[in-house]
């Protein structure tokens, strides 16, 4: 049995594959014959090779006529105009009649599996698109897959510009044996979303791996090792991980053998059987090699930090370790271990009280990280080379005694200084304190480099991570500052979300909901939450800021109202008669009485129909002026203003907010936020959206709206309603407030249960 079968316990999955060319079929077979490789036949995705059917005989019967094993080959399905989630049923049938000729030609030819591609539109970024793409695909997979019992079928990512909808397709297959991930690494490179998240994300699903390199610039299938792509992180992130097969993409013999030897002599891959079958994984090795995965798979900080020290104390058999950061020209305390002294300080990340260490070279951390050298000191009290001051006070202080010290730079893979590693106190095999040995030194090297490199990656993360929290703070800031009624709500809707979300997810621990939010989807929320409104910048001051139905008509009609009096009160006093001045001081009355009408009017939350008619009527109310001109009480223009049943805006002025949650899509849809935050523009954009269909801006309904947007809709009504700070709503109790809310759950809007459980988190 061969050793990769051996090592896949007997089924032979992790397989080297070439691409033939079927001219030369013959000096094909001896260079697989020569590499233990299987074929990937790629002559069968290009349509006029098939319709061809005399070449099309040709070249399956010139493979089968070799003599090998066909059974571990592989097949490059149709791709040219595959649309299986097209809208239109002649573009299904034929992607369908296409890939179904790709499993027969398969199928003839004793293959194992057929590869296909996503044909997705990269830039259509429509969620019920990508939503229908995954559900066609799915069903259009199982269909080719129960036709086709003897093979499988992989999908691999072509122009996707994340693994977003690969993943969701492999999840939703993930019952399916039969079906898996091709993953193409050069593909994937070309994007800006990082390799090592697309092969965390697909990694699960990878079961083929396409492979050749490229200098991010377009899709050249140079040999592996001519281009720019990281293949040491691709090792350690697919090929520890994934039992899967492998070919080399690449055109010509020649590149296939500069590419196998790259990989062999990197040690990259498992088909250098002669030196695999030489090389011996001694016990320390292996718990060298585990370290450095380790540090490679962690990704929390402060845990990553703690696993740096702990692993080099483990290897080098000491008792004391302290990591420094580099930061703002210093080195700073990140961890401090003394098993002696039984102290640990740093792992749950509080900050070291210790001051920082200068950049001068007389301390020795400091001119291990100037000079990036190791320097290894056998007995502290016995050097002059360095000023000891401060272990020697350490020791007077905690009776400790600092004898041997390695001190280690942590650089990073482009040179950069990221920490330093101080170690102390080396012991030997009977537990005596010694001097760090050169092979220790070595090795602790190594380990030092790897960690470099893990943290110099998350603090990278970390760092982007900040940024992007650090523009959707300022865009909150920017958005509530518009206006004095809005100075609290986005940050108090991200808050509430926060509060229901652990109460939620609290429940759910105790068993008391099937309703759960992960970390993941929980900071998605949060980002959403404080961008829901970003729209908002575009919306005009003077309709956001509106406080009554009048606005700025008010003061010139306070203006008229006051001539008007003044006309009456000149009326009055001027009269002969005393009936005159009885009708001038019954006018003034009625208008007194009209004034006081309108200006409750104008303020009112709610207007009847009675009030509706009233204000008609005042229509009917003019007066003569000085010079006989008409004065009119109230214009058709401001009756108009005033007949608002509910709160101030009209109709033409509600239209306009309502805008801002498109503004809202359109400004985020300009932020890539990759996989990883992958929903929170569609969370932010569909916040007014209501269970009922009847929301805005898209008339989203029922399955359509997720939980998380569901949270996300009942707390922006809440923080409105509850706000001291609106100028056309006077704030609830959170008693009325909850009343509100649930009229609108039955109503249709909000989602009933879910009110019903944001009123205990926040009442009870």
């Amino acid at each position: 049995m061969e050793i990769n079968q051996i090592i896949s316990g007997g089924k032979d999955t992790m397989k080297l594959h070439i691409i033939p060319r079927y001219q030369e079929a013959e000096k094909w077979c001896e260079l697989a014959e020569e590499l233990d490789a299987a074929f990937e036949y790629n002559e069968f995705f290009i349509p006029s090779n098939v319709d061809n059917k005399e070449l099309c005989r040709t070249i399956i019967d010139t493979y089968k006529a070799l003599p090998r094993d066909r059974s571990m080959d592989t097949l490059h399905g149709a791709f040219f105009d595959i649309v299986v989630n097209s809208s239109d049923p002649e573009v299904r049938a034929n992607s369908y009649r296409r890939c179904r000729e790709s499993m027969e030609i398969a199928e003839e030819l004793g293959c194992r599996a057929v590869i296909f591609h996503t044909n997705y539109i990269t830039g259509f970024k429509s969620f019920s698109y990508r939503e229908k793409w995954v559900f066609d695909n799915a069903d259009f997979y199982r269909k080719l897959l129960a036709e086709f019992p003897t093979l499988s079928i992989f999908v691999e990512n072509m122009f996707d510009d994340t693994p977003e909808l690969l993943k969701k397709l492999a999840v939703e297959m993930r019952h399916e044996e039969r079906f898996g991930v091709c993953f193409d690494i050069a593909h994937a490179f070309l994007w800006d979303f990082p390799l090592e998240a697309w092969i965390d994300e697909l990694g699960p699903y990878i079961k083929h791996i396409h492979a050749n390199d490229n200098k991010k610039d377009e899709d050249s299938h140079m040999p592996i090792g001519d281009g720019r792509l990281p293949w040491l992180l691709i090792n350690n992130g697919i090929f520890k991980r994934n039992r899967c097969s492998f070919l080399i993409e690449v055109n010509g013999m020649d590149n296939v053998r500069k590419s196998y030897e790259y990989l062999t002599a990197h040690h990259l891959y498992f088909f250098d059987r002669r030196r695999r079958s030489r090389f011996q994984i001694t016990t320390d090795m292996k718990r060298i090699l585990d370290m450095g995965i380790s540090l490679t798979a962690e990704r929390n900080y402060n845990r990553l930090l703690d696993l740096i020290v702990s692993e080099a104390m483990s290897l080098t058999h000491c008792e004391a370790g302290t990591l420094y950061i580099y930061r703002e020209g210093k080195l700073h305390f990140g961890i401090m271990r003394n098993d002696v002294l039984n102290t640990y300080s740093g792992s749950m990340g509080e900050a070291s009280n210790m001051p920082p260490v200068a950049m001068e070279e007389k301390y020795i951390c400091a001119y291990s990280a100037i000079h990036r050298k190791s320097i290894n000191i056998p007995d502290v009290y016995q050097d002059s080379s360095f000023d000891w001051k401060g272990p020697k006070e350490y020791d007077h202080l905690t009776g400790y005694h600092t004898q041997s010290m390695l001190v280690l730079p942590l650089i990073n893979h482009e040179d950069e200084l990221i920490g330093v590693m101080q170690l102390m106190n080396a012991r030997d095999d009977d537990n005596l304190v010694c001097e760090f040995g050169e092979d220790q030194e070595f090795i602790t090297l190594s380990l030092a480099s790897q960690a470099a490199i893990s943290l110099s990656n998350m603090i990278m993360l970390k760092e982007l991570k900040d940024l992007m929290y650090s523009f959707v703070s300022s865009f909150a800031t920017v958005i509530d500052a518009r206006t004095p009624y809005n100075a609290k709500h986005t940050n108090n809707v991200a808050q509430y979300c926060m509060k229901f979300i652990d109460y939620l997810n609290g429940k759910h621990a105790e068993g008391a909901t099937k309703l759960s939010i992960n970390d993941e989807m929980k900071e998605q929320v949060y980002l959403a939450a404080m961008l829901h409104d970003v729209g908002k910048i575009i919306t005009p001051l003077s309709v956001m800021n509106k406080s009554d139905r009048l606005s700025t008509m008010l003061p010139i009609m306070r203006m008229r109202w006051k001539l008007i009096r003044e006309i009456l009160e000149n009326k009055k006093a001027s009269a002969k008669e005393a009936s005159a001045a009885a009708e001038a001081d019954a006018q003034i009355e009625e208008l007194k009485a009209n004034i006081e009408f309108t200006e409750n009017a104008n303020t009112c939350g709610f207007l009847d129909d009675e009030a509706f008619a009233r204000i008609d009527g005042l229509k009917g109310y003019s007066y003569k002026g000085f010079d006989d001109e008409e004065i009119p009480f109230i214009t058709e223009e401001e009756c108009e203003e005033l007949k608002i049943r509910k709160g101030t805006l009209t109709a033409k002025e509600r239209a306009i907010i309502e805008e801002h949650v498109v503004y809202t899509d359109k400004i985020l849809e300009k932020i890539s936020f990759g996989a990883k935050y992958d929903k929170v523009r569609f969370f932010a954009g569909a916040h007014h959206e209501f269970i009922n269909g009847k929301g805005y801006p898209k008339g989203l309904s029922a399955d359509e709206i997720p939980l998380e947007v569901r949270i996300l809709t009942i707390m922006d009504v809440f923080d409105s309603l509850s706000a001291s700070d609106r100028p056309y709503r006077k704030q609830s109790s959170l008693e009325d407030t909850f009343e509100i809310l649930r009229a609108m759950a039955g109503e249709g809007k909000l989602d009933a249960d879910l009110v019903e459980m944001v009123r205990d988190c926040f009442l009870k």
